[in-house]
């Protein structure tokens, strides 16, 4: 049986895939969740026009979260926090807290990639994760607090 995936289905395809599949697992798995059309012909004539708004859509995301990454790369946070003797931070800045100061600086939805929470003083790279495999890193300034 003929089918037009309808979202992207690990380990069978792509959004708007045409795949041949077996009609028992069409029918009675995907069909009724909503993933799969039918591919008959005024299905795949209204594919190709979806298709191609899908993909100008996704060009636009793609573009503007290049932008984003770009404006991203010019900030730098600044960090104060109480240290010890050997200037070590008595907490940490995690990835929760450098959302939040992104959040302000008006960046939303963006994923922080950091391997362990920040202990020290100095400067610190952070990647951050727009997402369509777009990244950016950005340099974190923690201080002593006064």
């Amino acid at each position: 049986m003929k089918v037009i995936l309808l979202e992207d289905i690990k380990k069978l395809g792509k959004k708007f895939d045409v795949k041949e599949l077996k009609e028992g697992y069409a029918r009675n798995f995907l069909l009724p969740k909503g993933l799969i059309k039918i591919a008959s012909d005024q299905a795949l004539n209204e594919l190709a026009k979806q298709k191609a708004v899908w993909e100008e859509k996704e060009k636009a995301l793609i573009e503007q979260l290049k932008k984003s990454a770009e404006e991203i790369k010019k900030i730098k946070l600044e960090f104060s926090a109480k240290t010890g003797d050997k200037k070590e931070l008595f907490g940490s800045i995690s990835e929760n807290e450098i959302k939040k100061a992104l959040l302000e600086k008006g960046f939303s939805g963006v994923e922080i990639e950091i391997e362990k929470t920040i202990k020290s003083l100095g400067e610190h790279p952070v990647k951050i994760n727009f997402g369509k495999g777009i990244e950016a890193e950005i340099k974190i300034n923690v201080r002593s607090q006064p």
